[in-house]
């Protein structure tokens, strides 16, 4: 389990790599807990990914994860993006995982969430309490 604050450059890193690209993301899951209720170690960090925005940048966004020492199966990747479903990266580096989701679980949620400043100098879109909430329920 990691604190939170160990994501911070690793989520910089890969919101860069979103960006590049054009793609909108939203951070959810278990590390909201750190905003929405209370501190917590986590395994990993949810985003949740504008599929229709990345999927004409599938290329760049592939390479980018290269260049940027992150460990993925490309297939993987190009099948979740087309499928809509979720697949992982893991930092080179820091040996932390990202479960992205190339679909909102939530419709609408992308366009609902709201900027925070969970880590300093690092600004996020979030997914909002009840999205959250909901999301959870639909993967469980």
């Amino acid at each position: 389990m990691f604190s939170p604050e160990a994501f911070r450059p690793v989520l910089a890193k890969f919101i860069r790599i979103l960006d590049e690209c054009q793609t909108r993301f939203l951070l959810t899951g278990g590390i909201l807990a750190v905003l929405y209720a209370e501190p917590r170690y986590t395994q990993d960090v949810d985003l949740v990914v504008d599929r229709e925005q990345l999927r004409p940048r599938l290329d760049d966004f592939l390479g980018a994860l290269q260049a940027a020492e992150y460990l993925f199966t490309p297939q993987v990747v190009r099948n979740a993006v087309k499928e809509g479903r979720m697949f992982q990266v893991i930092d080179g580096q820091e040996m932390l995982k990202l479960d992205i989701y190339t679909r909102e679980l939530v419709g609408g949620e992308l366009d609902r969430s709201s900027t925070f400043e969970l880590f300093p100098g690092l600004p996020l879109p979030i997914a909002s309490r009840p999205d959250l909430a909901m999301s959870k329920l639909i993967w469980i």
